[in-house]
């Protein structure tokens, strides 16, 4: 019977022992905390893109018959630039005396396998200086269309149209 007494009492004193605790509610208040982050302009040079698929991963490298070996001069670079525009090439027509319309060869590309393909003639411009304020792009000829040999002999009345 003591043993009941002891167990008794024991359970008793632990109940009163819970009844003292009352759950605490805890809250987080609202706190602010600041971010930095510094954007600086880009300016690296960016490579000619496909024109007719600029995420392509594999565009290949234009060539340009105008210069030593096709190599392709490097853009203007810097957050506004341009990055690439195609020589335009005429190849051989017979001289006439009639009005005539002379279409500029596509642009090619080598690819990295060593084999080429034709593209568009293109101007691949690029603005990285994230202000959304968009550009015009002008193109002026400031002499009129002559002889590669000979600049005196100019031709007269020629044009060109991009359409």
């Amino acid at each position: 019977m003591k043993k009941f007494y002891v167990m008794a009492s024991m359970l008793g004193l632990g109940m009163l022992g819970l009844a003292g605790v009352t759950p605490t509610l805890v809250s987080a208040s609202d706190v602010t905390s600041n971010g930095q982050v510094k954007f600086k302009l880009d300016q690296s040079q960016t490579d000619p893109k496909n024109p007719l698929d600029p995420a392509d991963k594999n565009p290949g490298k234009p060539t340009d018959p105008t210069h030593p070996g096709g190599k392709v001069p490097g853009g203007t670079g810097g957050p506004l630039s341009i990055d690439f525009a195609s020589s335009l090439i005429f190849g051989e027509a017979e001289i006439s005396h009639e009005d005539a319309t002379y279409y500029a060869k596509p642009q090619t590309f080598t690819q990295d396998d060593g084999t080429t393909v034709d593209r568009p003639n293109f101007i691949q411009v690029t603005d990285k200086r994230g202000t959304f304020e968009g550009w015009t792009l002008k193109v002026k000829q400031e002499n009129q269309f002559a002889v590669k040999d000979d600049p005196t002999k100019e031709l007269t009345g020629a044009q060109l149209s991009f359409t």
